[in-house]
C-alpha cells in the first residue's frame, strides 16, 4: 500500500469517524434532556429519526418506539460507565495531568474515541478497562509533542526499578502471547479479549508465564548480542 492509498483511508476513516461523533452527540443530548425532565417525551425520541442506527425501521411501528427506547437505555448507560472509567485514569502522568489544562483535553479525547466505537458496536457494550488500552495508545500518538512516552511514565510512577519495569513488560507480552491461539481461533474482538483477561485474571499460570518471559529476554538478549558483533 502506497502513500496516497494510506492518505485515502485515513481521509475515509476520518470523515466516518466524526460522522459517528455527530450521531452519537444528538443522542447524548436527547438523554440528557430527558434527565432533566426525569420522563420519557416521544417528541425527544422523534429527533432520533434522523439517526443512522434506525433509517431502516417502519416509522409507523411500535417496535420503532420500542427500539429507539432501547438504543437510548444502551447508549445512557455507555455514557456513564465511560465517563466513570475516564476519571480512572492516571492524572499523574503527563499526557493527562490534573494541573495542566492539556490534561482534561487529552481526557475528553478519550471519553470521544470510547463513545465513538462504542456508539457504533452499541450492542457489545461497554467494557470497564476499555479506557486502559485507549490512553496509552493516545499518548503515543501525543508522543512527539510530549517529550516522554506513555509506558514509561505511567509505570514509572508506579515502579522506579528499571529492571522491574523492563521484568513487568515482558511478562506482559508473554500473557499475550501465550492465549494467541485462543484468541485468534475465537476471532476475539476488542471487548471479547478484555472479557477473557478479566475471567483468566484468577486462573493464570505464573510458572507458564514466567518461563515464556524468561524465553523472550533470552531471546532479545541473542538478537542484541548478534546486532552488535555485526
Amino acid at each position: 500500500m502506497n502513500e496516497e492509498e494510506i492518505q485515502t483511508i485515513n481521509e475515509q476513516l476520518k470523515v466516518h469517524y466524526n460522522e459517528k461523533i455527530k450521531e452519537w452527540t444528538k443522542i447524548e443530548k436527547i438523554i440528557r434532556d430527558m434527565e432533566q425532565n426525569q420522563t420519557i417525551n416521544t417528541t425527544l425520541l422523534s429527533q432520533m429519526n434522523n439517526c443512522q442506527t434506525t433509517d431502516n425501521l417502519t416509522h409507523n411501528s411500535s417496535s420503532l418506539i420500542e427500539c429507539k427506547e432501547n438504543i437510548l437505555k444502551q447508549f445512557s448507560h455507555a455514557l456513564d460507565s465511560v465517563k466513570k472509567d475516564v476519571v480512572r485514569c492516571d492524572r499523574n502522568n503527563c499526557v493527562y495531568s490534573k494541573f495542566d489544562s492539556h490534561g482534561d483535553r487529552n481526557l475528553a479525547t478519550i471519553e470521544r474515541i470510547l463513545l465513538t466505537y462504542v456508539w457504533e458496536y452499541l450492542d457489545d457494550e461497554y467494557t470497564q478497562g476499555m479506557c486502559d488500552i485507549v490512553a496509552p495508545l493516545l499518548a503515543l500518538k501525543l508522543e512527539h509533542s510530549i517529550p516522554s512516552s506513555i509506558d514509561t511514565n505511567n509505570q514509572s510512577s508506579l515502579i522506579t526499578n528499571e529492571n522491574s519495569i523492563e521484568l513487568f513488560n515482558e511478562i506482559e507480552i508473554s500473557t499475550y502471547i501465550l492465549f494467541k491461539d485462543v484468541i485468534c481461533s475465537n476471532h476475539m474482538e476488542l471487548t471479547d479479549i478484555l472479557k477473557f483477561f478479566n475471567e483468566r485474571a484468577e486462573h493464570h499460570n505464573v510458572d507458564d508465564i514466567l518461563n515464556l518471559a524468561r524465553h523472550f529476554a533470552n531471546t532479545v538478549q541473542k538478537l542484541t548480542s548478534k546486532t552488535n558483533d555485526n
